[in-house]
């Protein structure tokens, strides 16, 4: 009986979880979360192509890209890809890029005192 409980534990502990997606004005977001003991290998291997990462059981529509890890937890990898991205061929919609890609640039050289908010008193 212990046995059987002990197999149930390490494949629960086995799973990959997924975040919910969230955005910026360019790219849209997701992380994947590894059981911890794969936390060590990923560190060593840097960054994952789509094979390396579908081949460890990532299962994503195509279009994303593993830009990072999140340092306290490396076993949770960062992914992301352009907003308007197609899920079917992984291609993103060149006019909605561009468009993202002017709002993050203006917004980014914008001086930081017109992104605050003043009120009178």
């Amino acid at each position: 009986m212990i046995k059987v409980i002990k197999e149930k534990e390490d494949k629960e502990n086995d799973k990959i979880e997924y975040s919910e997606k969230y955005y910026d004005s360019v790219w849209e977001y997701r992380q994947v979360i590894f059981p911890k003991k794969k936390g060590k290998e990923f560190r060593k291997r840097g960054l994952l192509s789509e094979d390396e990462w579908r081949s460890e059981g990532v299962q994503m529509t195509k279009g994303w890209q593993h830009y990072g890890a999140h340092p306290p937890e490396p076993h949770v990898l960062l992914f992301r890809r352009p907003i308007g991205t197609d899920p079917q061929t992984g291609i993103a919609d060149p006019r909605l890029a561009e468009h993202q890609y002017r709002e993050f640039e203006y917004k980014r050289h914008m001086p930081r005192f017109q992104n605050v908010a003043f009120y009178n008193n």
